[in-house]
């Protein structure tokens, strides 16, 4: 399996795309190189696309409340708590929400809203997405 990382720092140690072979490696990696800000891997039933999020950092008010039904340590998070969010890379009501955004029953702004919302798949602290991938 390729797990790749991402960082958008031009003087990073893993500036730019990078692979490895474990999500271990990959994890250490930004424990080395903290502007790395995802990191991705495909399996033949998921793809998975974890992202940073820091919870003082905040999304819409839709994507918050979404993220705090997902996980009560987000939800009684500190604005200083790191999370690992996997997001899908198309969101599982893309087509209805398309249409309806044809349609003209939704404007752009829902549009990006529904999404966004829809992406988000799974939140995990530090903590847990380490005990999930053997960290």
């Amino acid at each position: 399996m390729e797990i790749q990382t991402r960082s958008d720092e031009v003087l990073s140690l893993y500036s730019g795309i990078h692979y490895f072979d474990t999500v271990a490696e990959a994890y250490e990696a930004w424990n080395k190189d903290r502007s790395i800000w995802k990191i991705s891997w495909f399996t033949p039933e998921k793809h998975y696309r974890y992202r940073l999020k820091l919870k003082g950092e905040p999304w819409s008010p839709e994507s918050e409340k979404k993220l705090e039904s997902l996980s009560s340590k987000y939800a009684m998070a500190t604005s200083e708590e790191l999370f690992w969010i996997n997001q899908h890379i198309l969101s599982p009501n893309f087509d209805d929400t398309f249409h309806k955004l044809q349609a003209g029953l939704i404007s752009h702004v829902e549009y990006e809203r529904e999404i966004n919302v829809g992406c988000i798949d799974e939140v995990w602290t530090v903590e847990e997405f380490k005990a999930k991938y053997h960290i």
